[in-house]
């Protein structure tokens, strides 16, 4: 009996079906960092974080893992199955560190907005995540909060 385990049309849909929300994930949050490295460069006087920011990319890049080893296991390589233990191992690795980023996102935004001269104004805690709108010191808190901020689009 061969290793076939079905069509290999199967294993690369199911692939597919995990790289391409990933890969969206991944572009979203990369961008998300962008714009607050951007707006820490141009010293702007209100800037918004979200404690997911770090966290998900690494998330995202695990299940972008379980996608590849579908890929991987539809073109049926050799290699790809005496190794597929340590690329699991890999995904688990960056499964755990994204989970521990998660975690922490709102005191890596803390340290790295206050290293920048901002306070915190305003805070809005959703189930797993919170979203928190920082003025420039000099600025001060005044009219910075959820209800009457809005981010420029």
């Amino acid at each position: 009996m061969s290793r076939e385990a079905g069509p290999r049309w199967k294993s690369a849909v199911f692939g597919l079906c995990f790289l391409v929300p990933a890969a969206l994930i991944v572009a979203y949050a990369l961008m998300q960092i962008a714009a607050l490295l951007t707006s820490l460069r141009i010293r702007e006087a209100v800037v918004d974080t979200s404690s997911d920011m770090f966290g998900i990319i690494f998330v995202a890049l695990s299940m972008a893992g379980i996608g590849l080893l579908g890929l991987l296991g539809a073109m049926r390589l050799p290699w790809a199955y005496h190794h597929a233990g340590a690329i699991f191992a890999g995904i688990l690795a960056c499964l755990l560190l994204g989970i521990g980023f998660l975690m922490t996102g709102g005191a890596i935004n803390a340290a790295l907005m206050r290293h920048n001269g901002y306070e915190p104004c305003d805070r809005k805690s959703y189930y797993r995540m919170t979203t928190t709108l920082w003025a420039l010191q000099e600025r001060g808190c005044y009219g910075v909060d959820y209800a009457t901020w809005r981010p420029l689009r």
